[in-house]
Protein backbone atom coordinates (compact mmCIF):
# COMPACT_ATOMS: atom_id res chain seq x y z
CA UNK A 1 0.00 0.00 0.00
CA UNK A 2 3.19 2.23 0.55
CA UNK A 3 4.27 1.79 -2.42
CA UNK A 4 1.07 2.49 -4.10
CA UNK A 5 0.82 5.66 -2.42
CA UNK A 6 4.51 6.88 -3.37
CA UNK A 7 3.72 5.81 -6.84
CA UNK A 8 0.87 7.93 -6.79
CA UNK A 9 2.49 10.79 -5.51
CA UNK A 10 5.42 10.67 -8.02
CA UNK A 11 3.25 10.57 -10.78
CA UNK A 12 1.43 13.76 -9.69
CA UNK A 13 4.53 15.51 -8.80
CA UNK A 14 5.62 14.69 -12.26
CA UNK A 15 2.71 15.88 -13.58
CA UNK A 16 2.83 19.21 -11.83
CA UNK A 17 6.25 19.40 -13.01
CA UNK A 18 5.57 19.34 -16.90
CA UNK A 19 2.89 21.47 -16.27
CA UNK A 20 4.59 24.68 -14.69
CA UNK A 21 7.50 23.63 -17.93
CA UNK A 22 4.88 24.09 -20.20
CA UNK A 23 3.94 27.51 -18.84
CA UNK A 24 7.03 29.50 -18.91
CA UNK A 25 7.56 31.81 -21.58
CA UNK A 26 10.58 34.40 -22.46
CA UNK A 27 10.68 37.56 -20.71
CA UNK A 28 10.39 40.93 -23.14
CA UNK A 29 10.32 44.20 -22.62
CA UNK A 30 7.11 46.17 -22.42
CA UNK A 31 6.18 49.61 -24.69
CA UNK A 32 7.88 52.00 -23.77
CA UNK A 33 6.13 56.03 -24.00
CA UNK A 34 7.00 59.36 -22.93
CA UNK A 35 6.01 62.66 -23.05
CA UNK A 36 7.45 66.35 -23.56
CA UNK A 37 5.81 69.49 -22.54
CA UNK A 38 6.87 73.18 -23.04
CA UNK A 39 5.95 75.84 -21.02
CA UNK A 40 3.22 73.67 -19.39
CA UNK A 41 1.87 72.09 -22.67
CA UNK A 42 2.63 68.97 -24.57
CA UNK A 43 4.21 69.27 -27.61
CA UNK A 44 4.94 65.49 -28.40
CA UNK A 45 4.94 62.10 -27.58
CA UNK A 46 7.65 59.16 -28.35
CA UNK A 47 7.07 55.52 -28.00
CA UNK A 48 9.04 52.22 -28.04
CA UNK A 49 6.26 49.70 -29.42
CA UNK A 50 7.31 46.10 -28.70
CA UNK A 51 6.14 44.15 -31.32
CA UNK A 52 7.85 42.30 -33.96
CA UNK A 53 8.67 43.86 -35.74
CA UNK A 54 9.70 46.72 -32.79
CA UNK A 55 9.18 50.30 -33.77
CA UNK A 56 9.98 53.97 -32.59
CA UNK A 57 6.52 56.22 -32.78
CA UNK A 58 7.02 60.02 -32.50
CA UNK A 59 3.72 62.26 -32.63
CA UNK A 60 3.44 65.86 -33.04
CA UNK A 61 1.10 66.83 -30.19
CA UNK A 62 0.74 70.23 -30.73
CA UNK A 63 -0.42 72.44 -33.98
CA UNK A 64 2.16 75.33 -33.10
CA UNK A 65 3.54 75.32 -36.68
CA UNK A 66 6.99 73.35 -35.41
CA UNK A 67 7.13 69.60 -35.03
CA UNK A 68 9.05 66.96 -32.78
CA UNK A 69 12.19 64.78 -33.75
CA UNK A 70 12.75 61.60 -32.12
CA UNK A 71 16.15 59.88 -31.56
CA UNK A 72 17.10 56.38 -30.99
CA UNK A 73 20.00 55.49 -29.60
CA UNK A 74 22.21 52.23 -28.75
CA UNK A 75 25.27 52.22 -26.17
CA UNK A 76 28.95 51.06 -27.19
CA UNK A 77 30.22 50.15 -24.33
CA UNK A 78 33.23 52.21 -24.11
CA UNK A 79 32.70 54.09 -26.85
CA UNK A 80 29.84 55.71 -26.03
CA UNK A 81 26.37 56.31 -27.62
CA UNK A 82 25.24 56.74 -31.27
CA UNK A 83 22.66 57.65 -33.13
CA UNK A 84 20.42 54.57 -34.68
CA UNK A 85 17.25 56.19 -35.77
CA UNK A 86 15.84 59.21 -35.65
CA UNK A 87 12.22 60.06 -36.80
CA UNK A 88 10.52 63.47 -37.45
CA UNK A 89 6.72 63.84 -37.09
CA UNK A 90 4.85 67.65 -37.67
CA UNK A 91 2.72 69.44 -40.07
CA UNK A 92 0.63 66.11 -40.82
CA UNK A 93 -2.48 64.39 -39.57
CA UNK A 94 -1.17 61.16 -37.22
CA UNK A 95 1.95 59.92 -35.84
CA UNK A 96 5.27 58.69 -37.80
CA UNK A 97 6.64 55.35 -37.17
CA UNK A 98 10.01 53.71 -38.09
CA UNK A 99 10.99 50.08 -37.74
CA UNK A 100 13.86 49.56 -36.04
CA UNK A 101 16.47 46.62 -35.29
CA UNK A 102 16.35 46.10 -31.40
CA UNK A 103 18.04 43.32 -29.61
CA UNK A 104 17.90 41.99 -26.28
CA UNK A 105 21.07 42.22 -25.06
CA UNK A 106 22.19 46.28 -26.06
CA UNK A 107 21.40 48.98 -24.36
CA UNK A 108 18.96 51.93 -25.94
CA UNK A 109 17.91 55.73 -25.15
CA UNK A 110 15.13 58.08 -26.62
CA UNK A 111 15.47 61.75 -26.70
CA UNK A 112 12.13 63.78 -27.77
CA UNK A 113 12.83 67.36 -29.29
CA UNK A 114 10.26 70.31 -29.62
CA UNK A 115 11.63 71.87 -32.93
CA UNK A 116 10.25 75.27 -31.76
CA UNK A 117 13.28 76.00 -28.96
CA UNK A 118 16.60 74.59 -29.26
CA UNK A 119 17.28 72.39 -26.00
CA UNK A 120 13.79 71.96 -25.57
CA UNK A 121 14.30 67.34 -25.23
CA UNK A 122 13.70 64.63 -22.54
CA UNK A 123 15.25 61.55 -22.71
CA UNK A 124 14.47 57.87 -21.42
CA UNK A 125 17.08 56.15 -19.00
CA UNK A 126 18.88 53.61 -20.57
CA UNK A 127 16.74 50.17 -21.22
CA UNK A 128 16.87 47.36 -22.60
CA UNK A 129 14.20 44.83 -24.80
Amino acid sequence: MAKRWMSRVAIAGGASVALALTNVSTAQAANLSFSLSYNGAQVGTMAHLDADPDRIQVCDTRADGYGVTGTLSILHGAAGWSTIAVVDDGGDAGCDTLQVPISGTAYYSMELCWNGRAGVCKSTAPFQE
